[in-house]
């Protein structure tokens, strides 16, 4: 798991993102970037940025990201949370190909479904209010992920305008490209569009490694979103493999 970073090969033929699956794997603690490593009042100064409201409205009150801590979230926040991820995937390909006519409402449903276990397991996390969200599996519970998924597929059916083929499909996939050894999971990072860029999203994510110890398992996070690849790299996870399912989503 040291091959050096390989970036983003986009499918033949286009849009056909929903296919792809990149795991980009944090291996060695040496290398964690200074942030993870800096004891208190090192390391740069964060920008200020606007602070907003669980709809998304600037408040006018300023927010540092550098001292915004996430907090672990409970069942209560799930609906919240469920708004912000719909939003923050509502273009992503991974959502879009099994979802493609879902509306706001579906995706937020969507993702009640798939944020409950999570809460109920612990694994769920928040920061400033539910601007933000991740899941970050441990090993014992990554190991555990394709049955956690499975279990989902029930109530996320009525949702999809295929009975769930599509959904289904990818998932199965998914599931059967996951890592055989022991390693930390980050499920999904999502945070709201009016509050991205503030550095929400790499808190999550840099919470999550330092959790997992200096001598802990790797940790990996598959992106279906190319986009979503600098965040990663900026906190020093590799690209170690790169998977295409192969069917057009067309």
């Amino acid at each position: 798991m040291t091959n050096s970073l390989q970036g983003w090969a986009a499918a033949e033929g286009g849009f056909e993102l929903w296919g792809k699956s990149q795991r980009a794997v944090f291996t060695d603690p040496a290398d964690w970037p200074d942030p993870l490593r800096a004891g208190p009042g090192t390391g740069p100064v964060p920008e200020v940025a606007p602070s907003y409201d669980h709809r998304g409205h600037a408040t006018g009150m300023p927010m540092d990201p550098g001292r915004v801590v996430p907090e672990l979230a409970g069942p209560g926040d799930v609906p919240v949370l469920a708004v912000t991820c719909a939003a923050a995937f509502r273009d992503d390909p991974m959502i879009r190909w099994p979802m493609p006519d879902a509306t706001s409402a579906m995706l937020q449903e969507l993702f009640q479904v798939i944020l409950t276990p999570y809460a109920e397991s612990g694994v769920l996390w928040k920061i400033h209010g539910c601007h933000g969200g991740a899941a970050w599996l441990p090993p014992s519970a990554a190991g555990r992920f394709a049955e956690i998924e499975q279990a989902t597929r029930a109530a996320i059916t009525p949702l999809t305008c295929d009975g769930g083929l599509r959904y289904a499909a990818f998932w199965d996939w998914l599931d059967g490209h996951l890592p055989g050894e022991p390693c930390w999971f980050l499920d999904l990072v999502g945070v709201a569009p009016a509050a991205q860029g503030a550095g929400l999203g790499k808190a999550l994510v840099r919470h999550g490694l330092q959790r997992r110890g200096r001598a802990g398992a790797p940790a990996f996070v598959e992106p279906g979103n190319p986009r979503n690849l600098p965040l990663h790299q900026s906190l020093g996870f590799q690209t170690v493999s790169k998977r295409t399912l192969g069917v057009s989503a067309r």
